[in-house]
């Protein structure tokens, strides 16, 4: 029922003319409805490969819009730790600044995850 009543106002919104974005928007309206203790957000942002493995463009450049950017194996295991109530522990990947110094990141289970992917998952895991 809460995703549902979420997803209406967000479409009202849109219709209005007051539509930015939507995957912010969402997150934002399922958080005011759950203890912080309840809901989990993971990011394949943080399961990107290292740098130096990853292929560059013809300008130099890398597309970590390709499926291949991503650690799929590390990423589907940490949703099964946290599938089986354990703690993970990730390094925040900072992709967009290499000279930056990774936080840490703490992902708990909890009773909803939001799984954040910009890649189509073709493969079963």
């Amino acid at each position: 029922m809460i995703l549902a009543e979420i997803l209406i106002k967000l479409y009202a919104n849109r219709r209005n003319r007051r539509f930015r974005g939507g995957k912010k928007e969402f997150i934002k309206q399922l958080r005011t409805r759950f203890k912080e203790s309840e809901l989990a957000l993971i990011s394949a942002d943080n399961y990107y490969l290292p740098r130096e493995t990853l292929a560059k463009d013809e300008r130099g450049v890398i597309n970590f819009d390709l499926p291949e950017t991503i650690d799929h194996i590390a990423f589907v295991e940490d949703l099964k730790l946290l599938k089986q109530n354990k703690t993970v522990r990730r390094k925040e990947y900072t992709f967009t600044n290499e000279k930056a110094t990774a936080k840490e990141i703490v992902l708990s289970s909890a009773t909803v995850y939001i799984v954040k992917v910009y890649l189509y998952y073709t493969k079963k895991r």
